[in-house]
């Protein structure tokens, strides 16, 4: 009995030493690829979700935000990228859910124009309605105290979109898409909020960072799953 109770410790004690080293090797990992992001072009795009604060969050940032999640929903980030420009000045720049609402009419005709999806362009008319009622300081105090899951109070914001939206005004959050949900997967954790934790812990960068790093790489490279998978195979 007190045999098997060692060899069970030592069997876990290996398990949980290997899971260390290969987190460990995936830090390295991550500091590489965000290096290689930097040289690449990107590090706009890491040093604004590094400074994204909820605390400083204006209702042009949130609109601007809330559009951008409700349009990328199903789409690839690169089209709604191209549109995006001329479709807020349809809403004029996201100055304020009141004068968007004011013009409901003429932002509706101009944006459809642009990106032809009736429900999405519906649903960000219908979510400046909501901001007003509610109040940016109650929306994001409702956000501190509850959770990125509050923010399904606004159209096309669902389980997972809730998280991309929190992340993007600066909730230190990772969203479970399928890139974050597939590396989190294939790295032996439940979710892709774990996942980056645990790397924010050994790297001391923001959650929210770990994520959109991981993020961009995998649209970057088909790969990004093998490539992965050998950073840590020699700790396993």
């Amino acid at each position: 009995m007190k045999h098997r109770l060692v060899m069970n410790w030592l069997t876990q004690t290996q398990v949980n030493r290997s899971k260390y080293y290969a987190v460990e090797n995936l830090a390295h990992f991550y500091m590489d690829i965000k290096q290689s992001l930097i040289q690449a072009g990107y590090g706009w795009e890491i040093d604004w979700q590094e400074n994204q604060n909820p605390k400083t969050i204006d209702e042009t940032t949130f609109l601007s935000e809330l559009a951008w999640v409700i349009l990328s929903s199903g789409m690839r980030e690169t089209v709604i990228r191209s549109k995006f420009p001329k479709i807020s000045m349809s809403f004029y720049n996201w100055q304020s859910a009141k004068l968007i609402c004011s013009n409901s009419k003429s932002c509706f005709n101009k944006a459809i124009s642009i990106f032809n999806n009736k429900r999405k362009i519906k649903a960000i008319l219908k979510s400046c309605e909501i901001l007003i009622k509610k109040s940016l300081g109650r929306i994001l105090n409702n956000l501190h105290e509850s959770g990125p899951r509050f923010l399904e109070i606004f159209p096309f914001i669902g389980p997972v979109t809730c998280f991309h939206l929190a992340k993007n005004i600066g909730i230190s959050t990772a969203k479970p898409d399928r890139h974050l949900a597939r590396i989190a997967s294939l790295t032996g954790y439940l979710s892709a909020i774990d996942f980056c934790n645990d790397l924010s812990e050994l790297t001391g960068d923001n959650i929210s960072v770990i994520d959109i790093v991981f993020w961009r790489y995998a649209t970057l490279n088909r790969n990004y799953l093998h490539q992965i998978s050998e950073s840590i195979t020699d700790s396993i």
